[in-house]
């Protein structure tokens, strides 16, 4: 039976896969799971949090599929979910939804210093019009964003590093979840102006250092959304570990 995950609940079983269990672990953390605008679900096996209508599932197995896809078809402010591919593979479809599916690569370089020009943020601030540019109507209003963002930079949860111009960001990488085991970074973007600079190279140097500085055998992921982005992040020390599936509801 699937069932609201209280405070007091903890999963019955550890979730896997690490890259999924990171953005359920820092929700939970960061905002516990009685909030209405973030809520976790679980059946004692698989896991699904919900924040701001945007849905993460980790698991390995579900105990119940046809339950599980008449619940997530019920949950109508659900408008994203992102979940590792065994895990939903097997569902079968749900015509409101589009599914994109997405490599999981895991870097698989040795360490590195950090990039002389890129800078670690304390605001999330001047990051908005940076992925508004690059990523358009994809980009969260800025009021969600900016209080997410914010909230979990200040305790932790969350990197960016950044290229900065005179008046604006050029480049800029951040953590979309973190555990102390797991981290996944995502909102890599560049100005098109100034591209094939090594700008976004040089804010992943500086992601990674810190976020291995911090924890030392922390793992840590990228879900490339196409083939060109696969190959750039295969080139720099990238490969693909997981499948995932991403799906969004028609209309959003």
């Amino acid at each position: 039976m699937i069932r609201l995950l209280l405070d007091t609940d903890t999963p019955q079983r550890a979730l896997t896969p690490a890259w999924a269990a990171a953005y359920i672990h820092m929700r939970i953390a960061a905002y516990g799971t009685d909030k209405p605008f973030a809520t976790v679900y679980t059946d004692g096996d698989a896991c699904l949090s919900i924040l701001d209508g945007n849905g993460v599932m980790a698991g390995d197995t579900l105990r119940n599929t046809a339950e599980w896809a008449a619940f997530l078809g019920g949950l109508s402010d659900l408008k994203t979910l992102l979940a590792p591919e065994g895990l939903l593979g097997g569902m079968s479809p749900m015509p409101q939804w589009e599914r994109t599916p997405l490599p999981v690569m895991q870097y698989g370089g040795a360490s590195v210093p950090s990039a002389d020009d890129a800078i670690l943020l304390d605001s999330p601030r001047a990051l908005y019009p940076l992925l508004s540019a690059v990523f358009g109507a994809a980009v969260p209003p800025f009021d969600s964003f900016y209080v997410d963002t914010a909230y979990r930079l200040r305790h932790g949860m969350c990197h960016i590093a950044a290229i900065k111009g005179e008046d604006a960001l050029l480049s800029a990488a951040m953590t979309v979840a973190e555990s102390t085991d797991a981290a996944v970074i995502g909102a890599v973007a560049t100005l098109p102006s100034h591209r094939r600079k090594g700008y976004a190279a040089q804010c992943l140097r500086t992601l990674l250092h810190t976020l291995r500085a911090e924890h030392p055998a922390r793992t840590i992921y990228i879900l490339p959304e196409n083939t060109s982005l696969q190959r750039y992040y295969a080139a720099n020390s990238f490969f693909v570990a997981d499948a995932a599936l991403y799906y969004q509801k028609k209309g959003n």
